[in-house]
């Protein structure tokens, strides 16, 4: 424990306080020392006052009835005949001081032992102190309630005399009963806060002494203290015991607890052992000298003093009994010292060691030399860090001069393709210096980089197909893309050959390895793949060619060419050829049939169409020889299917009739058998018509025809009827424009330059679809022709909005579909053909009848697979179209043997422009949703597969149920009308494409 210690007069301490030589006032004289007590106190009113106010209270005599108990200070003959003098420096002035000191000390502790021991023989019955007792406000720490420059007089005045009046009151007027208790929170806490004000503070012992006069006096009554109590005498060194059993890592300095109380009167009894004190044990291989905290005792007022004696640290209780209680070596209040926070934190810290952040008075010398290697590293460390962090910012700054050089050299311009110079010069490992002299060596046309990129490959490439050699070759100098040897090899699709007379398998079968032996690493080789056989004409010039390739002549309608030699051999087979041509044996192919695969899948890389059939057509061929020709490619198509694992699940075509009767003789050969995987799933749907082809394949017509024909039956003048009544396009303009639509609008859409415009016949059937019902106010035959348009609407956006909108899951998308055909099979009944001719209606069945037997394919093949309805059809192949078109231009035409040179590179073509890398040069594609309630004008009818909905194909029967609500919701629609699916299912074998079935009453 800290001394109990008096600042000597005129002497500055360690914590630079002073004591004034004439009021004995404790004054803060900071750094400046003891000039600071010179200038500022001495002489002043408050030191005048002090001084006053001290000689009064010691003339006072004491009053209390107690005085005789009090024990007397032992006189202590003074050293020096005179008193000690500020400044002076003899050695009799210094032991004067002391002795000075050493009164001083003799009268605070022989009150506080006094209150101890007054204390420590409270019965157990006294209770133990809570937080809500008086004596609880007490045990805070003392140091934090005044202000460290107030000297004791004015603490005394200012908040200890009041604080002690508020809770003990005026004189002996409170029971003191009621608020004596024991513990921390009592009187132990109330006497280590009055220790710290007359001990450390400077507060007259006197004062506190008799305020608490009345406290002192119930404490005698409750204990039944005697007053010829011995004081606490001092261990001996024969009397320290052996340690008990503690663990821990300290070290302290030997301190005598007699130094601090040789002034006490002691007085010993002839043959009684002392009390040897509480005595700790340090850890094994550790001295009291380093683990223990001695600075600790200098900051805190703890209840014990301290001794070291041959390595062993003895602890005595401040209110030591002196004797040891029977049984025990030491006293009550030393062994009550295990069971103090303080000495079991100090323990605590000893074993477990000491966190960083605990203040520093807690620290031992052994974890002062441990934090203080710690903190000698820590500077190392982080002088060492500034000094490379200094290095790093210096070579950034260099780095960064450099990157604003080179952002300078791009400006410039010099070098166009800075990326491709870069890429070279990462992969070289060079660094910002490096790339700098790469730059420089190519805009000085020193350097020209050859590496070139895949996406610049593809966009060459894409160029080469499109534009020709000397497209290429422009790209190659201005651009600095591949040149066309560069080109030549990355092309990796073979060119197919062409049929010159009636296709053969073979020939089918080595198209179909060449076009996709490129993609085998595209294709999954654990389902089956579907795919659709697409067909169409192209108009071609009336041109004979050599093929110097096959040695055949090519350019000559399939119909007739067995009527002469193709092959080249002589000069004879030549004329034989025009020969027969003059005389009309054989013909000049007036059109090319165009046969082509596309796979339902969303890789860029797969769905492309992708020729497989070139053959000339006279337009003399009948339906008959025409499903020939579909057949022959069919076989030459499935004989790769073991290996390529694709399975063509339509046939799809446009509306031309003799390819039409050609389609029915392939996929109305028979009604779906029962033991087809797909039968579960299509035999619930009522009314739908199950004849299928070979492997269960069905036609298909492409949805943008069927819109355009949709289009152009509307502007036909004769009109259609709908609900009996007659709809033409002057009633259809006059109810636009009462809603809204300009006449300029209306004008466009009702006089179009081109009726093949997909486009503008959208924008017509969508205008129907948007009107609403007429208000009631109008005339009746408004009303009643509104409300026939209002049900076209409904129709037609049943047929076209599961094809645009990307937003729509597969289900709802067959939702659209059977509620169309409801309607539509509804509307041709009541009808025929005044509301749609039969070839349309037929055509219109087909497509939405190979549209749900694709998804009940699909389901069975690819359980976990997706499913896009917009593949279906024949536009890819349009696609493709389109792209020779750009080749050859819009004003001409191309010969057979053009033709089958240029159809692998419109796959090519097709292919880079669908990929990921070159989308900026590909379609415009949809990627927001559409609203049936508005629909963007600028809308393009080529979606992206990516931004399209969930159209996973569904686990269980879903179609079929929605096909049932569908006949509902169409049945609502026609609520006027009498419903005409009752008897349309009553009649046993009718379906939707059976025309028996509309002859019925």
């Amino acid at each position: 424990m800290k001394a109990l210690r008096k600042v000597q007069p005129g002497i500055v301490d360690d914590n630079g306080m002073a004591e004034c030589p004439d009021c004995g006032t404790i004054v803060h004289c900071s750094k400046v020392g003891i000039a600071n007590l010179e200038k500022c106190h001495r002489n002043s009113e408050a030191c005048k006052k002090a001084a006053a106010r001290r000689d009064k209270n010691s003339q006072k005599k004491s009053t209390s009835i107690l005085d005789y108990l009090r024990p007397k200070a032992v006189k202590v003959p003074s050293l020096a005949p005179t008193p000690i003098v500020l400044g002076l420096s003899s050695a009799n002035s210094v032991e004067l001081s002391l002795q000075h000191e050493r009164l001083h000390k003799s009268a605070d502790i022989s009150f506080l032992i006094r209150l101890q021991s007054l204390v420590s023989h409270l019965p157990e019955s006294i209770s133990e102190a809570s937080p809500n007792d008086a004596l609880a406000d007490f045990s805070h720490d003392p140091a934090h309630s005044v202000d460290p420059g107030m000297n004791g007089e004015d603490i005394w005045e200012l908040m200890l005399n009041p604080m002690l009046k508020n809770h003990f009151g005026w004189g002996k007027t409170m029971d003191m009963t009621n608020v004596i208790r024991q513990g921390p929170l009592g009187m132990d806490g109330f006497i280590s806060f009055i220790q710290y004000f007359v001990t450390q503070r400077g507060v007259p012992v006197a004062l506190v002494e008799q305020k608490l006069e009345h406290l002192m006096e119930t404490l005698e009554k409750i204990g039944n203290f005697e007053p010829n109590s011995k004081p606490c005498q001092p261990a001996t060194e024969d009397d320290i015991q052996q340690p008990i059993d503690a663990s821990n890592n300290d070290r302290s300095q030997i301190i005598e607890v007699s130094d601090l109380i040789d002034t006490m009167p002691v007085k010993w009894e002839v043959g009684s052992k002392p009390c040897k004190g509480y005595q700790l044990v340090m850890p094994e291989g550790c001295s009291p000298h380093l683990c223990h905290p001695f600075s600790l005792h200098n900051h805190m007022s703890l209840p014990w003093d301290y001794a070291v004696k041959n390595g062993i640290m003895s602890l005595f209780a401040q209110t030591c009994l002196s004797k040891p209680t029977l049984g025990y070596n030491n006293c009550q209040p030393c062994r009550d010292l295990a069971k103090n926070s303080v000495l079991e934190g100090i323990i605590r810290r000893m074993k477990n060691g000491i966190h960083e952040s605990t203040p520093r008075s807690y620290y031992s010398l052994l974890h002062a030399f441990e934090l203080l290697d710690h903190k000698t590293a820590q500077i190392d460390y982080l002088r060492l860090r500034g000094l490379n962090q200094a290095c790093h910012l210096i070579s950034h700054a260099t780095a960064l001069a450099d990157h604003k050089r080179f952002m300078l050299a791009i400006a410039s311009g010099k070098y166009e393709r800075v990326d491709r110079l870069v890429r070279i010069a990462l992969d070289q490992r060079r660094g910002i210096r490096g790339i700098l002299t790469l730059y420089d060596a190519a805009a000085r046309q020193i350097y020209r980089p050859k590496s070139f990129t895949e996406e610049d490959a593809m966009r060459a490439l894409l160029l080469w197909r499109l534009g020709g050699n000397q497209i290429a070759q422009i790209a190659q100098r201005a651009l600095g893309l591949p040149s066309l040897t560069t080109l030549r090899h990355f092309t990796t699709m073979e060119p197919i050959i062409p049929s010159a007379g009636i296709p053969h398998v073979l020939e089918i079968q080595k198209n179909v390895e060449s076009t996709f032996k490129s993609l085998e690493k595209y294709l999954d080789s654990k389902h089956v793949v579907h795919q659709v056989l697409m067909f169409d004409e192209l108009a071609i010039e009336k041109r004979i060619r050599w093929d110097h390739k096959t040695n055949l002549f090519l350019g000559l309608c399939r119909q007739h060419s067995k009527n002469v030699s193709l092959e080249f051999n002589t000069e004879q087979d030549m004329e034989e050829v025009f020969e027969a041509v003059d005389n009309c044996q054989i013909h000049t192919a007036a059109e090319a049939t165009i046969g082509a695969l596309g796979i339902l899948s969303n890789n860029h890389c797969l769905y492309p169409a992708r020729g497989i059939l070139i053959s000339g057509d006279c337009k003399c061929e009948s339906g008959e020889e025409h499903a020939k020709v579909i057949k022959t490619t069919i076989d030459g198509v499935n004989s790769q299917k073991s290996i390529n694992k694709l399975r063509i699940v339509s046939i799809a075509s446009d509306g031309e009739t003799r390819r039409g009767s050609a389609l029915s003789a392939l996929t109305f050969k028979r009604t779906l058998l029962e033991s087809s995987n797909i039968f579960p799933l299509i035999s619930p749907l009522l009314l739908m018509n199950l004849l299928v082809g070979d492997d269960d394949i069905t036609a298909d017509k492409d949805w943008k025809h069927v819109i355009k024909r949709l289009c152009n039956l509307i502007l036909c003048a004769r009109g259609i009827v709908i609900n009996s009544i007659h709809i033409t396009p002057a009633i259809i303009q006059i109810h636009l424009k009462c809603n809204g639509h300009s006449a300029e609008h209306i004008r466009s859409l009702f006089n179009p330059e081109d009726q093949q415009d997909v486009k503008l016949a959208f924008d017509l059937l969508k205008d129907i679809w948007l009107l609403p019902q007429a208000p009631d106010s109008q005339a009746p035959g408004f009303v009643h022709a509104q409300a026939a348009l209002c049900m076209l609407g409904g129709l037609l956006h049943h047929i076209v909005f599961p094809y645009i909108c990307v937003d729509l899951t597969l289900s709802e998308q067959i939702e659209h579909l059977s509620a169309a055909t409801h309607l539509t099979l509804a509307l041709y009944r009541q009808a025929e053909k005044e509301f749609l001719p039969t070839l349309l209606y037929v055509d219109l069945m087909i497509m939405i009848k190979n549209a749900i037997f694709c998804v009940a394919k699909a389901k069975v093949d690819d359980p976990d697979g997706s499913f896009w309805l917009m593949l279906l059809g024949t536009d890819r192949l349009e696609t493709l179209f389109g792209i020779l078109r750009t080749m050859i231009g819009s004003d001409a035409n191309l010969d057979v043997l053009q033709l089958f040179e240029r159809i692998t590179s419109t796959t090519e073509a097709n292919q880079c422009l669908g990929a990921d890398i070159l989308s900026p040069f590909g379609v415009l594609l949809v990627n927001k949703s559409l609203d049936e309630d508005d629909i963007d004008e600028s809308i393009d009818l080529d979606a992206d597969l990516n931004s399209l909905s969930d159209l996973t194909v569904p686990n269980d029967r879903v179609e079929v149920e929605d096909a049932l609500e569908e006949e509902e919701i169409a049945h609502a629609k026609l609520s006027s009308m009498q419903k005409p699916f009752d008897r349309c299912i009553n009649i046993e074998g009718r379906d939707i494409l059976k025309h028996e079935l509309y002859l019925c009453a």
